[in-house]
């Protein structure tokens, strides 16, 4: 019955996403045509089956974008991360398949304090399990194997709009002040306190949880290592010009957006935002939720400010 139940879901998710297809024009983004573009082959036989299987309109186990608390779902979330360590060799597509099981997978799990995973060969443990705002969640995690940069880890939107914290995530989406904005700032003192515990953390995020990143970024820039966002929503004018008066102090910042994705049209992106494209043209939603290094050909060049 379950397998069922999750083949509708599927079903309907993608007719779902053709209307809004037929709806909205295709949100076309400007690229900076001086940069040459960079393409990833991607052949590794899992790694190619983990958006059938894992993605959010899989009809078999879909872990991507949909909260759980189920500790079979951790374990696998988990697993997923082990392997690309030990088996994806290629520098950029074990950083970036990383990031996205990360920031669009293990992101949605209810992790608890003292779990482990293994992230890039290295050992990290929930160490504090923060409440943004109404029971939104945000992870951090340290390393406990080497002096690596702690890992601070935001939840997209949890669109479960039935639970006090799904419903706080899609108002948040909705602040008027910018995507995620009021949430972050309610819960600011207690992520500064947690970094400066720590130490300078990489932060991050997928779709609201990759615009509550760059808000970590421009607000606490000193505790802050590392930025890696797919997705985000823009921020607002007020917000972008903060960064304009920071952006050197923070080098490391890696913003992914996906051809098609209408949620990353929405508002200002910082500098270096890279745009990109597999091999055929996604629909909306498949666009802001597709996990990238599950497809055959990965294209990403430099998008215009």
């Amino acid at each position: 019955m379950k397998r069922v139940a999750l083949t509708i879901r599927s079903h309907f998710l993608k007719a779902m996403d053709q209307i809004a297809h037929w709806l909205f024009p295709y949100p076309a983004f400007s690229v900076d045509l001086s940069k040459s573009e960079k393409v990833w082959r991607i052949s590794d036989p899992l790694l190619l089956k983990v958006e059938c299987q894992y993605g959010y309109f899989s009809p078999v186990r879909p872990l991507a974008g949909r909260v759980s608390s189920s500790r079979e779902d951790f374990h696998a979330s988990a697993l997923l991360l082990d392997y690309i360590a030990t088996h994806i060799t290629d520098p950029f597509l074990s950083f970036f398949s990383t990031g996205e099981i990360l920031a669009k997978i293990l992101a949605y799990r209810d992790l608890k304090e003292g779990d482990s995973i293994r992230v890039l060969k290295e050992t990290y443990r929930v160490d504090h399990v923060f409440n943004l705002w109404r029971n939104m969640p945000a992870f951090g995690l340290i390393c406990t194997t080497g002096h690596f940069p702690p890992l601070l880890l935001f939840r997209g939107t949890d669109p479960t709009f039935w639970t006090k914290r799904g419903f706080a995530s899609i108002f948040s989406d909705l602040d008027h002040r910018g995507v995620g904005f009021g949430a972050f700032f309610h819960a600011r003192q207690y992520i500064r306190s947690w970094l400066e515990k720590v130490g300078k953390a990489r932060i991050v995020g997928f779709s609201l949880g990759g615009t509550l990143a760059l808000y970590t970024a421009i607000y606490e820039t000193a505790h802050v290592h590392s930025v890696i966002a797919f997705n985000p929503a823009g921020i607002s004018e007020e917000v972008f010009h903060e960064w304009e008066k920071k952006r050197q102090e923070i080098q490391d910042i890696s913003i992914f957006v996906t051809e098609g994705d209408f949620v990353a049209k929405k508002g200002f992106l910082l500098n270096k935002s890279l745009l990109c494209k597999v091999e055929k043209r996604l629909r909306p939603m498949e666009a802001h939720l597709a996990l990238l290094s599950s497809h055959p050909l990965l294209r990403i060049s430099e998008l215009k400010r």
